[in-house]
């Protein structure tokens, strides 16, 4: 809860407000985080434990708006390079992947 906090007066704890004002949203995304990051492996959109061309085509989906709402871990293996962005780069980092 600390690192996901907003620090209301100075960075980190302070004796006016703790570590801030508690930020539910930014807790729980970094629970599902951590929950994908033990259970997902980046680039296998479909955690079907194999990263190849159906992997491909989800991101695209995805990138376009054809895929309808992607699960959060989804969305999390989807962003290969943990940018916070979908885009062509992590179409082409999982090309890499695929092809060696």
């Amino acid at each position: 809860m600390n690192s996901t906090s907003d620090d209301l007066y100075s960075p980190g704890w302070d004796n006016q407000s703790g570590y801030g004002r508690l930020n539910a949203h930014s807790a729980v995304a970094l629970a599902f985080e951590m929950a994908c990051e033990n259970n997902w492996v980046p680039g296998d959109v479909n955690n079907d434990m194999d990263i190849n061309v159906l992997d491909l085509v989800l991101v695209a989906n995805i990138i376009i708006g054809l895929a309808p709402e992607p699960e959060i871990c989804q969305d999390w293996a989807a962003d290969f390079n943990q940018n916070g962005d979908i885009n062509v780069l992590d179409i082409i980092q999982i090309i890499n992947i695929i092809v060696g």
